[in-house]
């Protein structure tokens, strides 16, 4: 039996859902998986294509041929060219798609709305909340005592470093007045220097909630 060629002819299997893996990668940030989860995720990737593929064309892009040479068998790998370009089109879609799904948490905001699971988008709560807050301004705390304001423009992708870029960066003085920074951004390099992390109000939630206690005071 030709081993090469079998495998071979499981990694022609595995290109759509491989290629799917590494644009979801590129696409999201994700817990690092080892080799047996990424065959596993190509694999349901690969499935999920080429039942696409075959309800639509009614045919699968590659075929396995076993052919018998003397005592050894012999597998061929015949790829029909009508259907390479759809499949990846599809490769490159399912990833898309499944990304932008992930990154608004609508799978995961069914999943609780119905009570199944109460897990957020990502698997930390760092990215959980940045992805879902990080349109807000925030109060970075730092553990010196002074306390600094600004967009939370860029975040770090490791849980390990945690650093973050803050956009229009100010501080906060000890009268409550804010002291702008004349910088673009402000980079914080260390989680040691960080004690905590405020998320403060929009306008139109400020709006809300003075309009409900001066309803509240009138009454």
């Amino acid at each position: 039996m030709n081993i090469s060629a079998e495998l071979l002819a499981i990694l022609s299997y595995l290109i759509p859902g491989l290629i799917a893996s590494g644009i979801m990668n590129a696409i999201i940030y994700r817990k690092e998986k080892d080799i047996f989860a990424r065959i596993v995720e190509a694999l349901i990737y690969s499935f999920i294509a080429y039942a696409i593929m075959s309800f639509f064309k009614g045919e699968t892009p590659v075929q396995l041929v076993a052919k018998k040479q003397g005592d050894n068998m012999i597998f061929e790998t015949i790829f029909k060219h009508n259907v390479m370009l759809p499949l990846l089109l599809l490769s490159i879609g399912m990833p898309v798609v499944a990304g932008f799904l992930i990154q608004c948490d609508i799978p995961m905001r069914i999943l609780r709305f119905l009570g199944v699971s109460r897990r957020g988008p990502h698997f930390d709560i760092w990215h959980t909340v940045f992805t879902k807050e990080g349109k807000r301004r925030i109060v970075i705390n730092l553990k010196d005592g002074r306390r600094v304001c600004g967009w939370p423009l860029y975040i770090s992708d490791s849980l390990e470093d945690q650093s973050l870029y803050l956009y229009k960066p100010a501080y906060f003085m000890k009268n409550e007045q804010i002291q702008k920074l004349p910088i673009h951004g402000l980079f914080l390099v260390k989680k040691e220097w960080i004690e905590s992390i405020e998320f403060l109000f929009n306008k139109q939630e400020k709006e809300t909630i003075n309009g409900t206690r001066e309803g509240k005071t009138t009454n």
